[in-house]
């Protein structure tokens, strides 16, 4: 059996004109939610359950478990330290339903194709692009022969660039759940970490794989007004998203 584990409860601040109305991955591209699209790629791939994180507009999801009652089960988890805490804290409270191998995404990845379906394994793995002469900074992998991290450089501008997406066994996430429990909470660093950094102590003994992307294209992560801009343009949808929202969407 496997699960998703949706990270949606940022606030979306690079796109704040936008997001002071709807959550990012709320966001319609040619009529469909962002999430929508990837809920329907999960249930296209046979996964048994969704456990989706929210924080910031938590109320706006609560559609999602009706909408797709009859195809999947959507269990929504409050993360009420969003405001203060980044994706570290929403693993935190996710990390109860650790009970299944699990894909961790996050909420802000428009998916071109079924991701979920196509790259599978038995064993934890990352799933990273190969890019190079990035314009602006992307965490990016040192990995071994064996395609295994080493080491991550947070500010790389090319390489093995971490996509926002993973797959982990049971037994990997019981690991991560006992380096979430061991966050020291009062250090002003862990306000600011990505879940992923619990691991990063650990590259050198415990070997965590990476597939690479067939085609960079099959997914696009949406930072901010210029991301959406170029995705729009590309899926050749025209439509305002501000007169969207002006009209109430």
């Amino acid at each position: 059996m496997k699960q998703a584990i949706i990270l949606a409860a940022g606030l979306g601040s690079r796109l704040s004109e936008i997001t002071k109305v709807i959550p990012k991955s709320l966001i319609p591209i040619n009529g469909k939610a962002i999430l929508e699209k990837n809920i329907e790629f999960m249930i296209g791939a046979g996964l048994q359950r969704i456990i989706l994180v929210t924080g910031y507009m938590h109320e706006k999801f609560m559609y999602l478990k009706e909408k797709y009652s009859g195809n999947i089960q959507i269990i929504i988890v409050y993360n009420p330290k969003y405001p203060e805490y980044n994706t570290i804290s929403s693993m935190y409270y996710a990390s109860k339903y650790f009970d299944m191998d699990s894909y961790v995404v996050t909420a802000d990845l428009y998916m071109v194709e079924n991701i979920y379906k196509k790259y599978s394994s038995k064993d934890s793995f990352y799933l990273h692009m190969m890019k190079y002469n990035l314009e602006k900074p992307e965490w990016i992998a040192e990995l071994s022969e064996e395609d295994c991290i080493i080491s991550v450089n947070k500010n790389g501008y090319g390489g093995s660039v971490y996509s926002g997406v993973s797959f982990w066994t049971k037994t990997d996430l019981l690991f991560i759940r006992k380096q979430i429990a061991l966050t020291d909470w009062e250090n002003p660093y862990t306000r600011n970490m990505f879940w992923d950094e619990v691991l990063f102590p650990h590259f050198n003994s415990w070997k965590v794989h990476v597939k690479h992307y067939d085609n960079n294209d099959e997914i696009f992560e949406i930072d901010d007004i210029d991301d959406l801009k170029y995705l729009k343009k590309l899926m050749n949808d025209d439509i305002d998203i501000m007169n969207l929202i002006k009209n109430g969407l």
